[in-house]
């Protein structure tokens, strides 16, 4: 009985700790989804997928360059450059079709 108390007790501490160091929250512990601090904050999916909580607010990945060398995501959504893609497999380099700026 003790023996269980004490193993219950790491795992409780365990998460707590890997909580703090930012690996998971306890919302997606206990809803399977991840929590949002704000309207822009982001979510990982299964790996080449971004979810946004509020699309309209989205913003770019945080520490990219501010560089434009657009690239077209497998999405068919342009990026300003590779980081900013990280997350979506890359198609092409380039704007995406249709999506190209108009000249002035």
């Amino acid at each position: 009985m003790k023996k269980s108390v004490i193993v219950i007790l790491a795992i409780v501490l365990g998460v707590i700790l890997l909580s703090i160091l930012g690996v998971f929250t306890f919302c997606s512990l206990l809803s399977g989804a991840s929590c949002f601090s704000s309207p822009t904050q982001y979510r990982m999916e299964p790996p080449g997928y971004r979810v946004y909580q509020n699309d309209s607010n989205a913003e770019p990945f945080p520490n990219c360059p501010d560089t434009l060398e657009p690239v077209c995501g497998v999405d068919n959504t342009t990026f300003r450059n590779a980081c900013e893609a990280r997350w979506i497999p890359i198609a092409y380099e380039g704007w995406c079709k249709g999506a190209e700026p108009k000249g002035e």
